[in-house]
């Protein structure tokens, strides 16, 4: 006997289960599988993304997608294969964005000084040190 329910995981990495998921969605499972592309503190959800994964069941991805809709997210369909693939760049591409930043006001505090939000803890501390963090 099969269960009736849509099965999603929503785990960041896809590597430890593909297989596992493959299997589920070719014995005939209503699974799919779904990344929020955001954190719990994001608001409205509208400005988020989620990726859906086929897993050899589309009705299931299409069901997913129908309990995600009145979020207003955007939808991605991402290969299973290229997922990890895809997230290994995304993560990566973030990192080099945030290292090249903290880089440019290592060297040149005074350029950050005027674009600074009010009250940013971090950009005070920067400024109380000289623009160098510790």
């Amino acid at each position: 006997m099969k269960p009736s329910a849509l099965i999603f995981d929503i785990t960041s990495l896809k590597a430890p289960v593909v297989e596992v998921l493959r299997q589920m969605g070719h014995a005939g499972l209503r699974i799919t599988s779904v990344h929020p592309m955001f954190g719990p503190s994001l608001w409205p959800l509208s400005s988020g993304n989620i990726t859906f994964s086929d897993c050899g069941n589309s009705v299931a991805v299409l069901e997913a997608k129908e309990l995600f809709r009145a979020s207003g997210a955007s939808f991605v369909d991402l290969s299973l294969d290229h997922h990890d693939e895809f997230m290994e760049f995304l993560l990566g591409l973030s990192h080099l964005c945030l290292l090249t930043f903290a880089r440019c006001v290592a060297r040149s505090p005074s350029i950050w000084r005027d674009y600074a939000p009010r009250g940013d803890h971090l950009f005070a501390a920067l400024d109380r040190r000289g623009g160098t963090p510790r």
